[in-house]
C-alpha cells in the first residue's frame, strides 16, 4: 500500500511539473508579494518561500534565504516590484522597486508605545501617521478618492511622517531610535504604493499565502 502510495505521488509529480515551471517562469514578469519562513526537509533546515500574483502563488523550498536565492526565484533581471517585510535579503534591490509591509510597521510602531519610556510618544505618533494613511488608502480602495487625490494628499503626510522618524531616531531608548534608523533608510520604500497605481500597501497576501503550510509545520514538523 505505502509502495502504491509513492508511485501515486511520482506520477502526480511528473504530471504537474510542467504547469509548475510555467508558474514560476510566469511570476518573474509580475510585481510580487514574497515572504518566506523556515522549512524542514527530512529534518534539515531548509526555506520555503511564497511569491504571491493577483493571478496565482508559487512556493519553492530551497537550502537557503540569501540574495543569490531570491534572484534565481525571481530571476536575474527582475524590474518589477517587490513587497515583502524588511528582511534583509531584500536589501539587494532597488528601494524604488521594492514596497515595505506597513502591516508590520504597525506592529512595530505598537511595540514601541508597549514598552513605554522615552519611546512611547514616538510610537503614538508614527501610529497615528499610519491610521490615517490607511484610512485614505481605503477610501481609494473604495473609490472614494483617486489615486492622485491620495497622492496629493500622502505628500504632507509624509513630510510629517519623516520627522517624526528623525525624532525617534534620537530617542532615549534604544530598540526605538534603531527601528527609526533602519526606517529613514528604507524610506523611499515606504512609499511605493501611493507612485504606482495597484501595488498594496501591505504583505498580508504573501502571510496568508503561507498560513497553511506554516500550520502544517506545526503538526507534522516539515516534509
Amino acid at each position: 500500500m505505502v509502495g502504491e502510495i509513492s508511485q501515486i505521488e511520482q506520477t502526480v509529480t511528473q504530471a504537474v511539473t510542467p504547469a509548475v515551471e510555467e508558474a514560476a517562469v510566469y511570476v518573474q514578469s509580475c510585481d510580487l508579494n514574497i515572504d518566506e519562513t523556515p522549512w524542514k526537509e527530512r529534518r534539515k533546515r531548509r526555506t520555503l518561500w511564497t511569491m504571491v500574483t493577483t493571478q496565482l502563488s508559487v512556493f519553492a523550498l530551497t537550502t537557503g534565504r540569501g540574495a543569490a536565492v531570491l534572484q534565481q526565484l525571481v530571476g536575474e533581471w527582475y524590474s518589477s516590484i517587490l513587497t515583502s517585510d524588511r528582511a534583509k535579503v531584500y536589501d539587494s534591490y532597488s528601494l524604488r522597486k521594492r514596497q515595505v509591509c506597513w502591516s508590520h510597521l504597525c506592529r512595530d510602531f505598537q511595540a514601541m508605545i508597549d514598552r513605554g519610556g522615552p519611546g512611547k510618544g514616538v510610537g503614538e505618533a508614527l501610529l497615528e501617521h499610519a491610521h490615517v494613511l490607511f484610512a485614505w488608502w481605503h477610501w481609494v480602495r473604495d473609490g472614494t478618492w483617486r489615486q492622485s487625490t491620495f497622492q496629493s494628499h500622502v505628500r504632507t503626510l509624509r513630510a510629517s511622517f519623516k520627522m517624526e522618524l528623525e525624532w525617534g531616531s534620537q530617542s532615549a531608548c534604544p530598540k526605538t531610535a534603531a527601528t527609526c534608523r533602519e526606517l529613514l533608510l528604507h524610506e523611499a520604500a515606504l512609499w511605493t504604493f501611493v507612485r504606482v497605481e495597484g501595488i498594496e500597501p501591505t504583505n498580508n497576501a504573501a502571510e496568508r499565502s503561507l498560513r497553511g503550510a506554516m500550520l502544517w509545520r506545526k503538526v507534522s514538523y516539515g516534509t
